[in-house]
C-alpha cells in the first residue's frame, strides 16, 4: 500500500490553509489547491485543536492605539500628551499618555454604529497611586474600575448603540493603551486597527478545520440562518413569558472558553421553572432547535417542550446533563460538563411556542432553591432536520452562507481511462459530498450516502449518459460517523468500496471523456482526507486502505 500511496496524484488532508485555500500535501505546485468561498460576515464557527468553539473576531473602532486622530474625541478637558510609555506588553513607546484635567465627564470615546450587543475594553494604568475611572457607552451601562500602576485590561458591555468611552473626573495622567469593540458579552484578545477595521479567527472565505470529537476535518456546511437574535445574550430575547425562572449573563464559563455562559435559574417557589417564547415559523417546515448546556445544581436538568402551539407533533427533549443522557431528543458532548442538546419538529402554524424548563431530574414543577438550574450558550433555531455548527447572533438573526469548496482545472492529475478515489469523511445532511466533473453533470464522479436511509447513491456519467447509478445500503452504515470510501475504475471495472467492504462491482466499460477539464467539489460532510490515483487500486489496495 505504501507504493500506491507514493502513486497518488492528489492528497488533501485539512492542514496547510489560510483565507480562501487549502493547500494540498500532493501535488505541491498548487495544482491540486482548493479555493473556499463563504461569504462577506463573521457567523462561521469551527472546534478548534483545544476543543474550544472559536469564532471570527472583529474589533469595529478604527485607530484603535492612535487616540491623536481626529477619529477620537477628547472631551470635558481630556487630552492627549503623546505615545511615550510602554504598552502591557512590553513595546517601548506604544502606549499614550492621557490627561484629565479634573473636569467632570472628562472623556476618550468614539461613536459606534449598529444596536448589536458589543463590549469594550482598553488596557489603564496609572504612573502613580490609585484612580477611580468609568467606563461603559454613553451616560448607559456605565462602571467604575479602580486602577493602579499595573496595567489591567477594563472591560463593559452593552446592547446599547452609543459612544463607549473611557472617563476621569479627576486631575490625572493616564496610560492607555489599545481601545477595542466586538460584538459579544466579553472582551476577546485585541485587534489592532487602522483607517479599517481589523479581524481574526474564521474570517470569511477561511476554510474551517474542525476539531469536533477530536478529528481533524474540513467542516463543509449548506448555508443556514439562526433565527434567535440573541444567541447569548438570553435577557436580551423577549421572551413571552418567564415563570419562576430567571437569566443570570456571564456566569461561568462557555464551549467557547470565555466567561459568558448565562444560568437558567430557578427561583425558590414551588411550582415550575420555564421560560416560554413564541416565534413567527413557516407552516409545514422542520426546524432543529439546539443549545449548549450544562448542569448547575443536583439533579437540575433541561427539557425543550413545543407548549402544545402550532407544532404538527408534540416533541419533548428531556437532557440529563449529568449522565449526557437525552429521552426524545439528541445530546453531544463538548468537554468540561457541556452538551450540545438539540431537538427537532415540523410547523403547522405560523405561530410556534418553545418552552424552555429548569427541571428536577424529569419533573418540570418542585420546590426550587433560588439558585440552581442549568448553564446555557448559543441558543440556536434554524431550518432543517438536523443541528449545524453554531451560528452566534447579537442582536439580530445571522446567516452562514455555503461553505464552497473547489479545487479547479486538475486535469493535469486526472487519469481518463482508469483510476481511484478514495475519501474519508461523516455525512452533514444529505447532499453530494464530492463530485469530480467538467462543471456540468456530462462527465462526472458523484457520491453521496443518505442519512435518512442510510444508503450510498454513486453516479457515474459520461458524455451526458448515466453509466452506472447505484443506491447499495452497507449493513449497520451511520453516514454521520467517519467512515471510508473508494471508488475505483477503469476498462471495464468499477467497483465500490465502504470500511473495507466491496460493496458493488461491475464489468461496464467506464473511461473518462478525454481533453476535458475537471474540477472537484466538496461539501455537505466533514471531510477528513481525499486522495486521487491515477490508476485503478486492486480489490486488496482498496480494501486495505479503507479498512478502518
Amino acid at each position: 500500500m505504501s507504493t500506491a500511496l507514493e502513486a497518488a496524484s492528489l492528497i488533501m488532508i485539512p492542514n496547510s490553509y489560510s483565507d480562501g485555500l487549502l493547500a494540498s500535501v500532493k501535488p505541491n505546485d498548487g495544482a491540486g489547491d482548493f479555493t473556499f468561498s463563504r461569504g462577506s460576515n463573521l457567523s462561521a464557527t469551527r472546534v478548534n485543536a483545544d476543543g474550544y468553539i472559536e469564532k471570527g473576531r472583529e474589533n469595529i473602532v478604527l485607530y484603535s492605539n492612535k487616540f491623536d486622530e481626529s477619529y477620537w474625541q477628547k472631551l470635558s478637558g481630556c487630552s492627549i500628551l503623546g505615545q511615550t510609555a510602554t504598552d502591557p506588553f512590553g513595546v517601548a513607546n506604544n502606549a499614550w499618555l492621557v490627561n484629565f484635567d479634573g473636569t467632570t465627564n472628562g472623556r476618550l470615546e468614539k461613536q459606534v454604529s449598529g444596536s448589536q450587543v458589543k463590549t469594550m475594553s482598553i488596557y489603564v494604568r496609572t504612573q502613580s497611586g490609585t484612580q477611580d475611572v468609568i467606563i461603559g457607552f454613553g451616560g448607559n451601562e456605565l462602571v467604575t474600575k479602580t486602577i493602579t500602576t499595573t496595567w489591567q485590561r477594563i472591560e463593559k458591555f452593552t446592547p446599547d448603540n452609543i459612544y463607549p468611552r473611557l472617563r476621569c473626573d479627576s486631575a490625572t495622567t493616564l496610560e492607555v493603551f489599545g481601545f477595542q469593540v466586538e460584538l459579544g458579552l466579553v472582551a476577546t484578545p485585541y485587534i489592532e486597527t487602522g483607517a479599517s477595521t481589523g479581524k481574526s479567527g474564521i474570517l470569511e472565505d477561511m476554510p474551517r478545520i474542525d476539531f469536533s470529537g477530536g478529528n481533524q476535518s474540513l467542516l463543509l456546511e449548506r448555508s443556514r440562518t439562526n433565527l434567535i437574535a440573541n444567541s447569548e445574550y438570553l435577557n436580551g430575547i423577549s421572551w413571552s413569558g418567564k415563570i419562576g425562572v430567571s437569566f443570570d449573563t456571564n456566569t461561568t464559563t462557555s464551549p467557547e472558553g470565555l466567561d459568558n455562559a448565562s444560568l437558567l435559574k430557578e427561583d425558590s417557589s414551588n411550582g415550575s421553572h420555564f421560560a416560554y417564547k413564541d416565534f413567527s415559523l413557516t407552516s409545514g417546515s422542520t426546524y432543529t432547535i439546539s443549545i449548549f448546556a450544562k448542569s448547575n445544581g443536583a439533579n437540575r436538568n433541561l427539557r425543550f417542550g413545543d407548549g402544545g402551539l402550532g407544532w404538527s407533533s408534540g416533541f419533548n427533549g428531556v437532557f440529563n446533563l449529568t449522565a449526557g443522557t437525552a429521552t426524545g431528543g439528541t445530546i453531544e458532548p463538548m468537554g468540561s460538563g457541556w452538551y450540545r442538546c438539540s431537538v427537532t419538529g415540523t410547523a403547522n402554524a405560523t405561530t410556534c411556542r418553545l418552552i424552555i424548563y429548569s427541571s428536577l431530574n424529569t419533573s418540570t414543577s418542585y420546590q426550587g432553591d433560588g439558585t440552581s438550574g442549568a448553564y446555557l450558550y448559543g441558543f440556536q433555531i434554524e431550518e432543517g432536520f438536523y443541528p449545524t455548527s453554531y451560528i452566534p447572533t447579537y442582536g439580530v438573526s445571522q446567516t452562514r452562507l455555503k461553505d464552497g469548496g473547489t479545487a479547479g482545472d486538475i486535469s493535469s492529475i486526472v487519469n481518463s481511462p482508469e483510476g481511484t478515489i478514495f475519501t474519508e469523511f461523516a455525512k452533514i445532511g444529505d447532499f453530494d459530498s464530492f463530485q469530480l466533473d467538467d462543471s456540468t453533470q456530462n462527465n462526472r464522479i458523484t457520491l453521496y450516502p443518505r442519512n435518512d436511509t442510510q444508503t450510498i447513491t454513486f453516479i457515474f456519467t459520461i458524455n451526458g449518459v448515466e453509466v452506472i447509478r447505484e443506491n447499495p445500503r452497507p449493513t449497520g452504515l451511520d453516514t454521520t460517523a467517519f467512515n471510508k470510501y473508494a471508488i475505483a475504475w477503469g476498462l471495464n471495472d468499477f467497483r465500490v468500496y465502504v470500511n473495507g467492504l466491496n460493496i458493488y462491482t461491475s464489468t461496464s466499460n467506464i473511461t473518462f471523456g478525454s481533453g476535458i477539464i475537471y474540477d472537484l467539489d466538496l461539501t455537505g460532510a466533514n471531510h477528513k482526507q481525499f486522495l486521487l490515483f491515477p490508476t485503478a487500486l486492486s480489490d486488496e489496495e482498496c480494501i486495505t486502505l479503507t479498512t478502518i
